[in-house]
């Protein structure tokens, strides 16, 4: 495990890793010319969830029965919401709402965004594509993890996206919060 106060500089280190990686293919590589992606990553430890994000791949948390967004998109879209030019309702149909303001890979250097949230027993923290979320609204998502065992949330997630059309990439990571008991001896 890491020291504390260590997650932040860990978690944003690996972003950093993978964006130079990406980053280093899409510069050498012809073919990948321009090539970039969204990413979003999670460490969770000592009831804490440190989140680390570019573009529109979202973090969610679940507690007791809610799903909470804890990322905001980096994307064009988003910043209309956030000055006040559309609602959030106009921004799910917006026909450039796939415009994102950060990505992994587009240059040497990266600022993704940090974000960290409380966690406890029985929480699940939803990591995802926009491949999800733009094809099964949150209350759809959240009705899921609220009545489908753990194990199987994932798979059904995906085919809900799948059946209402999706043709992006649909990513769907859970994570379970459990405690860890420590026995010495």
């Amino acid at each position: 495990a890491l020291q504390p106060g260590m997650e932040k500089t860990f978690i944003m280190r690996g972003f950093d890793i993978t964006n130079r990686a990406v980053y280093e293919k899409s510069t050498s590589d012809p073919e990948m010319q321009g090539m970039g992606t969204t990413g979003v990553c999670a460490y969770a430890s000592r009831g804490m969830a440190h989140l680390v994000h570019a573009g529109d791949s979202r973090a969610y948390l679940f507690h007791a029965g809610t799903l909470r967004q804890i990322t905001r998109d980096h994307s064009m879209v988003q910043q209309l919401v956030d000055s006040g030019q559309i609602t959030r309702e106009q921004a799910a149909i917006h026909p450039q709402k796939n415009l994102i303001t950060r990505a992994l890979g587009v240059s040497a250097n990266i600022v993704p965004e940090y974000n960290r949230c409380e966690i406890e027993e029985g929480d699940i923290l939803l990591l995802c594509t926009d491949g999800l979320t733009n094809m099964v609204s949150d209350d759809d998502i959240a009705q899921v993890l609220r009545e489908v065992p753990f194990f199987d949330a994932t798979s059904i997630l995906v085919d809900r996206a799948l059946q209402a059309g999706g043709q992006d990439n649909i990513t769907v990571l859970l994570m379970g919060v459990e405690t860890t008991e420590v026995n010495n001896g």
